[in-house]
């Protein structure tokens, strides 16, 4: 792209007018077993129903899908100017579930329209198919401009003087999206994560459905649902913190592994310093129940007026129609579904008494 160009629209203010347009600068490395890897960048613009009436990253997409192939992994890493809308972040995290060889890299130099919360779902769902997102840093600007700016020969010098302190306020934004709870999970995500299979294999973070409702009260912020992926306690927490004293809460949570030691821990310094909340634990595996420190753990949890049951096929149904983007399909339990239920729960109420 021009020079002129590149500091027009590459410029880091987290409010711009009359930038319109998305640019996205594109690399894509393919590595294999049987074959050296291939490189392939470039420029990516939208200009707008007159000119190309898809944003940036679908036709990113409608190029990338025949140079796709199973018998190669791929990475790309994506360098915009906005991040991605609502619908695009949502077709992104459409083809990343599809294409399980193709990971994403999305670096941004501003964060579009961060304050919405459609917006903001849309980013957790392209993270949650495995994109890493970041805000671009001086370190990204000047790759992009030695890779994708023609510059003549001229150093990149940083333009803006407030470039750093906007850096500082986009990252602070980005954090907030990433802690907020998701509304819903996808069913793969659901399907591979709470499989109960006593002892899977690649599901070592811990993803959590809540339900935080407050009782004797049919008010509309009386009521909260959403996910949370390894941010159980911040993000209950920052929930029951909202809660005043003189109410009283009932929180329900699905996750897909029991608490382990340390935040079985929190969550008793927690109930014991908030009398006013009620918490029910439904699990779809135990974690290290076998050890001590867990089973202690569960116990003092459980001591605290906390009810700890293992998740049955009605709560796996609910969390479906609740908290799953089913598209009307049915659940549907997997081979050994029972069995893998009866063991985990005659051991927990073992334990618990």
């Amino acid at each position: 792209m021009y020079l002129k160009t590149f500091y027009r629209h590459f410029n880091n203010r987290p409010y711009l007018s009359r930038r319109n347009d998305t640019w996205l600068c594109f690399e894509v490395k393919t590595t294999s077993s049987n074959s050296p890897g291939s490189f392939y960048s470039g420029v990516f613009r939208n200009q707008g129903p007159r000119y190309c009436p898809w944003h940036t990253e679908l036709c990113f997409l409608t190029w990338v899908r025949p140079i796709v192939s199973h018998h190669h992994f791929y990475q790309i890493t994506w360098y915009m100017s906005w991040s991605p809308c609502a619908n695009c972040a949502w077709q992104v995290a459409t083809f990343l579930a599809t294409h399980e060889n193709v990971s994403l890299t999305n670096y941004t130099v501003r964060i579009y329209y961060f304050w919405r919360q459609d917006y903001r779902q849309g980013l957790l769902r392209m993270i949650e198919e495995g994109t890493q997102v970041y805000v671009m840093s001086s370190k990204e600007f000047q790759h992009c401009w030695e890779n994708f700016v023609d510059h003549w020969g001229t150093r990149w010098v940083t333009c803006w003087n407030r470039l750093k302190k906007n850096y500082e306020f986009l990252v602070t934004r980005l954090s907030e999206i990433l802690s907020d709870p998701k509304e819903r999970i996808s069913p793969n995500t659901f399907y591979n994560q709470f499989n109960n299979t006593p002892v899977p294999r690649g599901r070592k973070d811990t993803w959590l459905c809540f339900e935080v409702k407050e009782k004797n009260s049919n008010s509309p912020g009386s009521f909260h649902r959403g996910v949370f992926q390894n941010q159980v306690f911040s993000g209950t927490s920052s929930h029951a913190r909202r809660c005043p004293p003189d109410h009283h809460y009932e929180v329900t949570w699905y996750t897909s592994w029991s608490p382990c030691a340390h935040c079985a821990w929190h969550v008793v310094n927690f109930l014991t310093s908030n009398p006013n909340v009620s918490l029910t634990i439904f699990a779809a595996r135990l974690y290290y129940i076998y050890r001590p420190e867990i089973q202690q753990g569960l116990r003092r949890v459980f001591q605290e007026g906390a009810k700890v049951h293992i998740m049955s096929l009605k709560e796996f149904k609910y969390c479906w129609a609740k908290l799953v983007y089913n598209s009307g399909m049915r659940f549907m339990p997997w081979y050994q579904f029972n069995f893998n239920f009866l063991f985990p729960n005659t051991t927990l109420k073992g334990d618990l008494h």
